[in-house]
């Protein structure tokens, strides 16, 4: 089965273009003081160091991020960056095809890999935080080759409860 591409012009050009920047620019659904982010990935084993996902200012210094991990197979990052400080990093496996959902309130940060029990960090939510990017990093490096099967931009935090049954794994 093939789908449709968007029109790639071949006369007095190169045939080939830059792969397609997936982003989007949070409006008033961007609550700065509580939201939840949830993604649903398909069954990959991603290459080292691919970003899967950015909540970002549009620089590398200001963002949530959670990328393919470099040194453990099936697993990926969750990163807090403020200011070019990272604030935190948390290696976590999956099964390969992993649902996470991350929220912020309160200064915390809580998450949920696969209907696991939740974990929390402490840590300061960089200010300004306009634009998720899907699949590659803010300089446009490091592009994932993944279909992405579902996201979700909740403008609250979920209970730890409510976010360990968004990413029960499917009976």
């Amino acid at each position: 089965m093939s789908f449709p591409t968007s029109y790639i012009k071949t006369e007095g050009s190169q045939v080939t273009r830059s792969a397609d920047n997936c982003s989007r620019t949070l409006g008033q659904e961007f609550n700065k003081d509580a939201w939840t982010f949830f993604l649903d990935l398909p069954k990959i084993a991603m290459m080292s160091g691919q970003r899967i996902v950015n909540i970002s200012d549009g620089t590398p210094s200001n963002r949530l991020q959670i990328e393919a991990n470099s040194d453990i197979e099936y697993a990926f990052n969750i990163a807090v960056v403020l200011g070019g400080v990272t604030q935190f990093v948390k290696a976590e496996r999956h099964n390969g095809q992993p649902k996470v959902a991350i929220c912020y309130s309160n200064g915390v940060f809580e998450y949920s890999v696969n209907g696991n029990v939740t974990e929390s960090f402490s840590g300061a939510l960089p200010i300004g935080l306009p634009e998720i990017i899907f699949g590659n990093n803010n300089a446009g490096s490091a592009a994932t080759n993944a279909i992405y099967k579902r996201s979700l931009f909740i403008p609250r935090a979920l209970s730890a409860t409510e976010l360990q049954t968004l990413t029960a794994p499917e009976a």
